[in-house]
């Protein structure tokens, strides 16, 4: 999923939920105009109640419909599976070391881009786990959903892992991601 298909998502998101809320709003003014007038009582309550349910399962059946158009729920054979909406973010690129295949890791967390919240070290996952030497591409992810829909930055430390295993080095790169 590319930060367009994102936008796009988010997009339809919105839009459905702004309706709903249009929609809410029209069946509360006319509940309150019904209060006023001192003629809402149990069955106009009732038919304000059944309103409001039917605009809640009709916008939550789009939400449905936006997510699976946008492939959450959608798992292919030959990629790999990630929950819904937990897709890495656009590849980062980094230097390249083209003798040794190194561990991402976080060397400082990272924080949503214009306030304060900061994603535990360990709900954040990379992609690959181990960059191969030589490459200079990967990728960030959430493993806890309640952080996605923000920006943050961070900054990411790759390890050096020599042929015995054994971490030599590292290099600490600054990442701004979507997530």
């Amino acid at each position: 999923m590319t930060l367009t298909d994102s936008q796009s998502t988010v997009h339809q998101f919105t839009a459905t939920t702004n309706a709903a809320v249009a929609q809410a709003r029209v069946v509360a003014k006319d509940a309150v105009t019904q209060i006023d007038a001192g003629t809402y009582g149990c069955e106009a309550w009732c038919r304000s109640m059944v309103k409001m349910f039917d605009i809640m399962a009709r916008g939550s059946a789009m939400h449905f419909k936006t997510a699976v158009s946008h492939g959450c729920g959608h798992t292919s054979s030959t990629a790999q599976a990630w929950p819904c909406g937990m897709k890495p973010s656009d590849p980062i690129a980094v230097p390249a070391d083209r003798d040794f295949a190194r561990h991402p890791s976080v060397a400082v967390s990272f924080t949503r881009v214009g306030g304060k919240e900061t994603v535990p070290d360990d709900a954040i996952g990379f992609y690959p786990a181990v960059l191969p030497a030589g490459a200079t591409r990967l990728s960030v992810y959430l493993k806890d959903p309640k952080y996605m829909g923000a920006s943050y930055t961070g900054t990411v430390r790759l390890t050096t892992i020599t042929s015995n295993l054994a971490p030599t080095s590292f290099v600490e790169h600054p990442a701004a991601v979507v997530l």
